[in-house]
C-alpha cells in the first residue's frame, strides 16, 4: 500500500476536554483514485507517484512502424511493374496478330472448293518476295501465309511475314515456314512447314491439341493453296518426338517412303476414324509441326496425305484431279524456276 502523507499540524492546546477546535480541519492529500497501478509500477509519472486527481491516464505510445511503409512501398512498385509487363506481353500478342489479319485480307479461303480459293500473290509477293504458299484449317486460327528461305529454318523463327524481327520477350509470331531444306514447290516426298505454338492460340498452338483423338478427328482436312496449285489434304498420324530433323524430306525408292508412312501410322498417338490411308498409297506428304510449350526440345507432328490437287491451270477452269504426274511437275518446276534461289 502506498504511504500518504498526513501533515503534522500541530494542534493548539486542549480545550474542551482535549479536543481541536471546531474550526481545525487537518490538510493531507486524498487517496489516489483505482485503477492506476499498472502506470505507477511503469514509472510513467514523475517519481513513480500516482496521476494527480483529474488527469487521464497516460496511454502508452505505439511504436513507428517504419518497416510496414518499406514494404508497402515495395509491393507497390512491383505491382505496377507486373502491371507493366503484362501489358507490354499482350500489346505484343495483339501487334503481332494485327500483321497477319491485315495479311488475310489478301486471300479468301472460305468452303471446300479448290478452285474456289483465291489468293492475291502479288499482293503477297509485294509484301514478302519469300512467300511460296497459304496454309488453312477450317475450325480452327490456322490462316496464314507460308514462307521459304533455301536451307534456313531459323530466319522464320524471329521474323513475321513483313519481315519484322519478333520481340525475344513476348509474342513470337514469327511466320508459319517451309524447311529451308525443301523444294518450294512442294514437290518432296514430305514436305515439312513449321509454326509457333503461342499461348493465344493462335499460329500452329492447334496442332499441339491433336493428340487427342477428338481433336484430331473434328479438324482431318488442311489445304495448303500455292501460286501454282491447291492441296486438299487429310491427316493420318500425329507424332511427339525430339526436335525436328528425325522426319525425313526425300527416300531414295516409294517403298521406302511407304515404309515410313506405315511407321507413322503404326506409331500414331491417335485413333483415326475414319482411318488412315494404305501406306502404299501415299505418294506425297505433308507434316505440320509445333513445339510443346511444356518441353520445348519436343515437337507435335501432323502427317497429312494428298487427297486431292488441283493445278493452276485446271483451277482457272475449275476442273480437280489427284495428286499431278510427274510431266506436270516438271511444267511447274520449270515455269516457276525464277523462284528458286
Amino acid at each position: 500500500m502506498p504511504q500518504y502523507n498526513v501533515p503534522q499540524t500541530p494542534l493548539p492546546g486542549p480545550q474542551r476536554g482535549g479536543y481541536p477546535p471546531a474550526s481545525y480541519a487537518p490538510q493531507y492529500q486524498a487517496p489516489p483514485q483505482q485503477p492506476y497501478d499498472a502506470y505507477w509500477q511503469q514509472g510513467q509519472y514523475p517519481g513513480g507517484s500516482y496521476p494527480p486527481m483529474g488527469m487521464p491516464p497516460i496511454q502508452p505510445q505505439k511504436p513507428k512502424r517504419r518497416g510496414s511503409r518499406i514494404v508497402f512501398w515495395v509491393l507497390l512498385v512491383v505491382l505496377l511493374l507486373a502491371v507493366s509487363l503484362l501489358g507490354y506481353i499482350g500489346l505484343t500478342y495483339w501487334q503481332g496478330q494485327q500483321v497477319y489479319d491485315q495479311v488475310a485480307e489478301h486471300a479468301q479461303v472460305e468452303g471446300d472448293d479448290l478452285a474456289a480459293f483465291n489468293v492475291d500473290w502479288d499482293a503477297l509477293r509485294a509484301i514478302n518476295p519469300d512467300v511460296v504458299g497459304w496454309v488453312y484449317v477450317p475450325g480452327t486460327n490456322v490462316n496464314y501465309p507460308i514462307a521459304w528461305r533455301e536451307n534456313d529454318t531459323e530466319y522464320y523463327l524471329w521474323h513475321n511475314f513483313n519481315g519484322e524481327t519478333s520481340p525475344r520477350f513476348g509474342a513470337e509470331y514469327g511466320c508459319p515456314a517451309l524447311s529451308g531444306a525443301n523444294n518450294p514447290l512442294f514437290t518432296d516426298d514430305i514436305n515439312i512447314i513449321s509454326g509457333h505454338n503461342l499461348f493465344n492460340g493462335e499460329m500452329f498452338s492447334v496442332f499441339s491439341t491433336f493428340n487427342d483423338s477428338a481433336v484430331f478427328n473434328e479438324h482431318r482436312t488442311i489445304y495448303v493453296l500455292t501460286p501454282n496449285g491447291n492441296y486438299r489434304l487429310r491427316t493420318f498420324a500425329v507424332d511427339y518426338v525430339n526436335g525436328y530433323g528425325t522426319v525425313p524430306i526425300r527416300f531414295k525408292t516409294k517403298d521406302e517412303m511407304h515404309a515410313f508412312i506405315q511407321q507413322c501410322i503404326d506409331d500414331t498417338l491417335v485413333d483415326a476414324n475414319p482411318g488412315p490411308p494404305s501406306a502404299d498409297t501415299v505418294d506425297r506428304a505433308f507434316a505440320f509441326y509445333t513445339c510443346d510449350n511444356t518441353n520445348d526440345t519436343y515437337r507435335f507432328f501432323v502427317f497429312a496425305a494428298v487427297d486431292e490437287y488441283l493445278p493452276l491451270n485446271a483451277a482457272a477452269e475449275g476442273i480437280g484431279g489427284s495428286i499431278a504426274a510427274d510431266d506436270d511437275v516438271n511444267a511447274v518446276n520449270d515455269a516457276a524456276s525464277d523462284r528458286t534461289r
